[in-house]
This record gives structure tokens, sequence and C-alpha cells, in this order.
């Protein structure tokens, strides 16, 4: 870490040099990790974290109850990266009442630091959060913006889901995030079957490692019964679909995606039914079943 350069290499260089004896362990393996990419090279993050596990730079005794071996590496992708000049946002743009447009999406996933001033933002009617892990006090709090329109990737582990009914003209809900929490996903269904909303457009995200009680699975039965849930995405064991009645069937749902569902009995006969799907997508453990069967007549706008 010696080295010095001109241009944006040496830059880099010299900032990482005056950090480095003072990063952990693991760190410092995962940062010379990336010594074997070429430069210039696009790295995608989720590969990258996956090699540092399989590697063995990724700390066992920092996972804690609730987080994964990713969410770990992770975290230490946002280190390294605030070591050389990424996402704190400051205070000061609670002050900005009359903005309207928030958007702190960016190509980075790590941990991003985001201050707890958002709802001081009297005029914002479009928030788009970044997709990674916000860094904040306490809760982030939304509650309150009256002309807020559009929220994209709200993560529930970040952001109390009761502020939603604090938003009464609030129209498309992208990537609501819901984490192993039941309480969680009963809230957001009670905010989105609630006929009082203005919601048009509603994309949900459900990890939860296990869906299979009956509670659970009529949670999900509630959700693919509401008109304005257009994308679904559920990581977590079903067993089986709920069933419903045809009638019943979610008519606005474009995307569905299964991972690790386990399904055992062919979901097709009732996949098959939903009347405008046209992305489905079955991951990694979806099906364990013998066989899949489809209809001649079944998925009328399957892509």
């Amino acid at each position: 870490m010696r080295r010095r350069g001109g241009g944006q290499d040496g830059r880099v260089l010299d900032v990482l040099a005056l950090s480095f004896p003072d990063l952990s362990y693991q760190l410092k393996a995962c940062f010379l990790y990336l010594g074997n990419y070429p430069k210039d090279f696009d790295i995608n993050v989720e590969r990258l974290c996956q090699l540092w596990i399989a590697e063995g730079f990724i700390s066992q005794e920092e996972r804690g109850e609730d987080k994964t071996m990713m969410d770990v590496a992770e975290r230490y992708m946002g280190e390294l990266a605030q070591r050389i000049g990424f996402t704190k946002l400051p205070s000061s743009i609670g002050n900005l009442r009359h903005l309207q447009t928030l958007d702190l999406r960016t190509s980075y996933h790590g941990e991003i630091s985001v201050p707890n001033v958002l709802w001081k933002m009297e005029g914002l009617a479009y928030l788009y959060l970044p997709f990674g892990y916000i860094c904040t006090e306490g809760k982030l709090q939304v509650d309150g913006l009256r002309n807020l329109e559009t929220v994209q990737n709200l993560a529930l582990d970040v952001v109390h889901v009761r502020d939603l009914f604090t938003l009464p003209n609030l129209r498309r809900l992208a990537n609501v995030r819901v984490k192993e929490k039941l309480k969680d996903l009963t809230m957001v269904n009670k905010y989105i079957l609630n006929s009082n909303h203005q919601l048009q457009h509603t994309s949900i995200t459900i990890q939860i490692c296990d869906l299979r009680s009956k509670d659970e699975l009529s949670l999900l039965r509630q959700l693919l019964g509401c008109v304005c849930l257009v994308e679904l995405s559920i990581d977590g064991i079903i067993g089986k679909l709920p069933q419903y009645e045809h009638q019943l069937l979610c008519p606005s749902l474009t995307t569905l995606v299964l991972k690790y569902s386990l399904l055992e009995e062919d979901p097709m006969a009732t996949l098959e039914k939903l009347p405008n799907l046209r992305n489905l997508s079955l991951f990694s453990y979806a099906f364990v079943g013998k066989e899949m069967i489809c209809s001649a007549h079944g998925f009328p706008h399957l892509v």
C-alpha cells in the first residue's frame, strides 16, 4: 500500500493507504482479493460477496441472530466503499422542505448512511430509497409526508410500516421488503387492502424463512386478492400454494418470483390461471416435486 500514482487510480490508492493498516483482518483480506480483477473490470457485487464467503473471509461470529453470511459480506463491502469516498447523506438535506424528488438509488448495494430527517421534507412527492442497507438513527421516519406519491425500496426493517397509514396520496409503492417479521406482513396487508388508500401499483418482496403456517398462507391468499398488487417475490418455504376461488385470483399481478418455496405439488394448475401474469421465475428449490404440467390454454399473457 505504499505505491503512489497519478489520476484517479493514484487518488484511490492514496486514500486507502491512509487507512489500510487500521482495517480488520477480514477487511484486509477482502480488499486484497480485489487484486484478482483487471483494471476497469465491472465487478458484480453479489458475486464478489459470495466469493468472499467461499474463501472464508467472512466472520461467522459477526452474523448475529437475524443476519446471514451475505448480510455480513455486504456490510464489509459498505465499509470498504466508505474508505474510498462513497454514499453519506448530510442531515442538512432535511432543510429542503420544498424538494419534490429525492433519488438515493445507486449501483452500490452496501450500507448507506441516511439521516433520519426525511419526514421534514414536506414537499416530497417521489422518494427512491437505496436498495442496499440503510444506516440511520432508529427507524427511518417517513410519516406525515402528505404529498408523497411514490416510494421505492421500502425495507420494513428500516422504516416503520405504520408510517404508510400517514401517506394519504401514495399511489406507487414499489419493492416493499418484508424480512422475517410476520407482523410487518400483516400490517402491509392491512394497508394495501384498505379501500381508503390511493394505491395503483404495489410490488412486494417477502423474505420469511417459513410461510407454511395457516396464518401465513392466509396472508398470502389475501395478497393475491389485492387489485393493486403488480409484482410479488417470495423467498421462503411455502410447501403448497394457497387455495383460491378463481374469481379471487389477483387480476393485476404481472410478475411472480418464487425462491426456496419447496413446492411439492404441481403449482401450474393454480399459477396458469393468473389472468395477467407475464413473468414467472422459479429459482433454487422453488419446486421439488416430480413434474409440472401446463395446459394448452394456461398463462394467456406469459412472455
